[in-house]
């Protein structure tokens, strides 16, 4: 039987996770790839088990070995070696640059800017509104700012900050404080246009073995939920899906990847346009969602099995372990 090493394992999404029993997980708490050296990622190899990251630091770790290791799941190039860290993990670098033309998948213009300019951007009532600042590294919500002074955004919560509370807000404070750790470019991005286009949160996880899509998980998130974590929502499988996802593996396919297990965020209609929010090039915590359709993207990965969801729009909880609603013969809904 295969082995997986979990990392972060102790996490509520990872500790218990649903698997379909084709692979033996071991997690391990407080732990990410960069507490392993080469030589013990080599010896994991070479047993023919795996270890799954959840942190993209990982990838700058993973991009200091010499050798290239099936063992690591994060996304691979058509070498076999982990992606590096400058070419995709930054939100300027040269796959969302190149996204900023893309007809089909867009990306919100940004500008790059320095802490100092951003700070006298703010002091000087300068910097606009509806802008997202966030730090070009990857850091999830950490290095996130949204800037608004729309009241129904703001009711939301969240990162969302008003233009005048900006500069002496806590929101604001622990942004520099990681911005200073990392010691990291800043960009100053327009806000996706959800609520007027009426947009949906989605959020993707999907597979790609040899350059080819095994299959995605598409989440229409529950729309109160503003950025990580969602107790309920849609599993969405249609033809537009479907058009989109094989566009987003192709762009990957071009700039050299082979092999992933990862995620990405966005806003669609699911008619005409579909904007990215950002990658995420690693697994993610709501892989686990594929339990309400017995769909494991940890083994679809390990096996190269294709997998699919269920078609059209199926509601789903997803308290600790997944399930859908319609499974439950004792749930009542006035619709």
């Amino acid at each position: 039987m295969k082995v997986v090493h979990m990392m972060r394992g102790g996490a509520p999404d990872k500790y218990a996770m649903w698997t379909d029993r084709s692979y033996q997980m071991i997690n391990h708490d407080f732990t990410d790839l960069v507490d392993y050296t080469e030589e013990e990622v080599k010896a994991i190899d070479e047993k023919g088990e795996y270890i799954i990251s959840a942190d993209e630091g990982d990838i700058r770790h993973a991009n200091s070995f010499i050798g290239t290791y099936d063992a690591i799941i994060l996304p691979k190039t058509n070498l076999g070696r982990v992606i590096d860290y400058n070419e995709f993990i930054p939100k300027n670098s040269r796959i969302y640059q190149i996204l900023q033309m893309d007809p089909i998948f867009k990306y919100a213009p940004f500008e790059v800017v320095s802490l100092d300019k951003l700070k006298q951007l703010i002091h000087q009532n300068d910097l606009g509104i509806d802008i997202a600042i966030k730090t070009c590294t990857g850091s999830g919500s950490r290095g996130v700012v949204l800037v608004t002074e729309d009241p129904e955004k703001l009711k939301l919560g969240g990162k969302y900050v008003s233009p005048t509370e900006l500069e002496d807000s806590s929101i604001y404070r622990d942004f520099l404080k990681f911005v200073e750790k990392e010691n990291c470019e800043i960009m100053i991005q327009e806000l996706i246009p959800f609520r007027e286009h009426q947009l949906k949160k989605v959020n993707i996880d999907f597979v790609i073995r040899d350059g080819r899509l095994i299959g995605y998980k598409w989440t229409e998130t529950d729309p109160s939920a503003v950025f990580t974590n969602w107790n309920w929502g849609y599993h969405v499988n249609t033809d537009y899906t479907d058009r989109i996802m094989n566009h987003v593996v192709s762009v990957l396919k071009t700039n050299g990847i082979r092999d992933a297990l990862m995620n990405f965020e966005a806003f669609t209609n699911y008619e005409t346009e579909t904007w990215l929010v950002e990658f995420n090039w690693r697994y993610s915590n709501s892989t686990f969602e594929g339990q309400a359709a017995a769909v494991d993207l940890i083994s679809a990965y390990l096996n190269s099995d294709k997998f699919e969801m269920p078609k059209g729009r199926t509601k789903f909880s997803r308290y600790w372990q997944c399930g859908y609603y319609k499974d439950n013969k004792h749930f009542v809904t006035g619709k």
